[in-house]
């Protein structure tokens, strides 16, 4: 039986982290803006039944035009955040149709998603009855823990995964653990962990591709040379 799905682009950080007056997720690569091509890489999958992208207030009205012009039948809906992560990723998923059943969540600085691996979490969840499944990549580097700079520990990197998104959920459960997730006013730092926090398997949707979130102007620079690359600017 097919689901039926949802998305929410969480694009309502302030991207302080840059360093520059314009919020990260509106600078342009070649003209069009770090959103666009991460909501583009969604609705081309033809996947979702909808898809709500979760802004700023400065920038709604901006996105609001942009859905009119470029997304107008793809059933994208645009939705102002609030203040904290948890919070606007709630208010995302409760605007879904309240029969969907499955809910992707995606970072909008994250542009360079690989359809295949959006198509592969989600099969997890549909066909391998997963309740939640977290797009992650391999950790390469050795991991260090440490006190005050001096090193206590060194992890075994083989089990070691740098969490990204998407990350998937059937839906119900997601809007239940969100929902004790902000009455207790904890903090995450992402959707998985509250699953996790709540006592729920989580599943690694491993990652082979390039998919960097846009933080630094050195990940802006980085993700330029490879879209270019790609051909997709």
């Amino acid at each position: 039986m097919i689901k039926k799905k949802g998305a929410v682009i969480a694009s309502a950080g302030s991207g302080s982290r840059m360093g520059i007056t314009t919020k990260k997720q509106y600078l342009k690569l070649d003209n069009k803006m770090i959103i666009q091509h991460t909501l583009d890489k969604f609705v081309a999958t033809k996947r979702f039944d909808q898809i709500v992208l979760v802004c700023d207030r400065e920038n709604k009205l901006l996105l609001e035009n942009l859905i009119k012009q470029s997304y107008s039948d793809n059933n994208v809906k645009i939705l102002e955040g609030s203040d904290t992560r948890t919070k606007s990723v709630f208010k995302g998923i409760t605007a879904l149709d309240k029969d969907t059943q499955i809910v992707a969540i995606h970072d909008g600085v994250r542009p360079l998603i690989n359809q295949e691996i959006i198509h592969r979490s989600l099969d997890m969840l549909q066909n391998e009855k997963k309740q939640a499944v977290v797009v992650c990549a391999p950790a390469i580097d050795t991991i260090k823990v440490a006190t005050d700079n001096v090193v206590i520990k060194t992890l075994d990197r083989k089990s070691l995964w740098h969490a990204q998104t998407p990350q998937c959920f059937q839906y119900e459960l997601l809007l239940e653990c969100m929902m004790k997730a902000i009455d207790s006013k904890m903090c995450f730092t992402d959707e998985a962990s509250i699953i996790e926090y709540y006592g729920y398997p989580v599943h690694i949707c491993p990652n082979p591709y390039i998919n960097q979130k846009i933080t630094t102007q050195d990940d802006l620079d980085y993700v330029e040379f490879l879209l270019k690359r790609r051909g997709e600017i």
